[in-house]
């Protein structure tokens, strides 16, 4: 963690999680290479991920066609190549936790959850999808009065890979290395009208970083 890249005169915990897939690839792919691989495998996994949730979690959901050409959709939107599986493979690792939830005890449900931290960042969505089935989990044990094991040893199985492949991260939480660039950020606020501006404008458009083509495929289609 404390060693300098001395390229960019920065630590090394400054960069992402050497056991990140984007992080494994560029050592022994091209730069292209290894962007067209991350493509191809975040829409194989994006088409795979709500293919199975649909046909096998949600109930009534229509015909396999109707599937597959949701299933489509979603994989052909553009998704965030540094992201990888982050928002691509919600479905999928939906799909295994839903599984756990009905008392489904498949390896691949495990192994899903397993890697799944290997192919996402913890801090721009695991954090929030393990905030999300932790609230499921706590509606079962406060509301439904039951306590399902597999689905704790789900959430404990990812918080635990998290950590582990976000060391780094995690370690310079504790002990800081340096200081970060956020600690000099200035929080700008803006009047309520311009904030619901932006947010009908990413409505209509997408993010600015990762267009979804929103105005020219789903809006018309709906």
């Amino acid at each position: 963690s404390s060693s300098i890249i001395a390229q960019y005169d920065i630590p090394r915990v400054a960069l992402r999680s050497e056991f990140q897939l984007p992080s494994l690839l560029n050592t022994v792919l091209s730069p292209l290479a290894a962007h067209i691989v991350l493509t191809l495998f975040m829409q194989v996994v994006a088409f795979t991920g709500m293919y199975v949730l649909l046909m096998r979690r949600i109930p009534g959901c229509g015909s396999p066609i109707v599937c597959i050409g949701v299933a489509l959709c979603y994989a052909l939107l553009p998704f965030w190549p540094p992201g990888v599986l982050g928002v691509a493979g919600l479905p999928l690792v939906l799909y295994a936790f839903l599984g756990l939830h009905q008392e489904e005890r498949h390896w691949h449900l495990w192994a899903i959850i397993l890697l799944f931290p290997f192919f996402s960042s913890l801090i721009t969505v695991g954090f929030f999808f393990l905030c999300f089935a932790t609230g499921i989990f706590l509606y079962d044990l406060l509301v439904r009065r039951q306590f399902n094991l597999a689905f704790f040893c789900g959430l404990a199985l990812m918080s635990v890979a998290y950590l582990l492949v976000e060391y780094r991260l995690v370690s310079n939480a504790l002990d800081p290395v340096f200081p970060s660039h956020r600690q000099e950020a200035f929080p700008s606020f803006v009047s309520y009208e311009k904030g619901l501006s932006r947010a009908w404008g990413n409505l209509l458009n997408g993010q600015y970083h990762v267009h979804s083509l929103q105005s020219k495929v789903i809006w018309p289609v709906i």
